[in-house]
């Protein structure tokens, strides 16, 4: 405090100085986090083929979605890609991604239909076209799905056995054994573990043995 004489007037100046500390706020404002939902197929769906088709959406639209580490084509918010499936059940993990943008990540699992199709009461086409409780006869064998192979042709069982595309590998083992129990038979009988029945197939020996019947159904080995 001091005193000053202003005038002839006394004039009392009080300084008074303050001390005090400053407060900085951080906000964080983060740039979000990419959304990323997948619509199809849903989860525990059995699918008889090596592929399936992921479709799903993503926020914000201008993100990059990777379905299996491969890039998916997005538009307007939408994704759709191709994601391969292995035997048994595949997850296929789907990311999306978008500058400053947190990533995002969700998955799908998908189960490939084994050989003896996707269990319970699944209904397989019978050799006259009707449902697959028919018994046995000289149609053959019921269409069946076949084990994965990379196109239309025969797919390998192992060793020297393979079958066409309408034709389980289990069947295909009961009918090389047939034959070869029947020391080479014309017609042999084998049974279906997808339809718990008993078909006849007819056999042609040459290079390589082939017995057909049913609905495509094909099996081919040495002799």
């Amino acid at each position: 405090m001091r005193l000053a004489v202003i005038g002839g007037v006394a004039s009392l100046a009080l300084a008074v100085s303050a001390c005090g500390s400053t407060t900085t706020t951080t906000n964080s404002v983060g740039s979000g986090v990419v959304t990323v939902a997948v619509t199809a197929p849903t989860s525990g769906t059995v699918i008889a083929g090596n592929n399936v088709t992921i479709r799903g959406t993503v926020t914000p639209t201008n993100a990059t979605v990777l379905v299996q580490g491969k890039p998916a084509a997005v538009g307007n918010g939408v994704f759709t890609a191709e994601a391969t499936l292995h035997a048994g059940k595949t997850t296929v993990d789907v990311i999306g991604s978008a500058p400053g943008a947190t990533p995002g990540s969700t998955s799908v699992s998908v189960t490939q239909q084994s050989s003896g199709g996707s269990g319970g009461s699944s209904h397989k086409s019978s050799p006259g076209g009707g449902s697959s409780g028919g018994g046995s006869s000289g149609g053959g064998v019921a269409h069946e799905v076949a084990p994965s192979s990379g196109g239309g042709g025969e797919t390998s069982c192992g060793g020297d056995l393979s079958v066409g595309p309408a034709t389980t590998c289990e069947f295909a083992e009961d009918v090389q054994s047939a034959y070869r129990s029947s020391g080479g038979a014309s017609t042999v009988e084998a049974y279906s573990p997808v339809t718990n029945k008993t078909y006849e197939m007819t056999c042609v020996t040459g290079v390589r043995v082939k017995c057909t019947g049913g609905i495509g159904a094909s099996v081919y080995f040495s002799p």
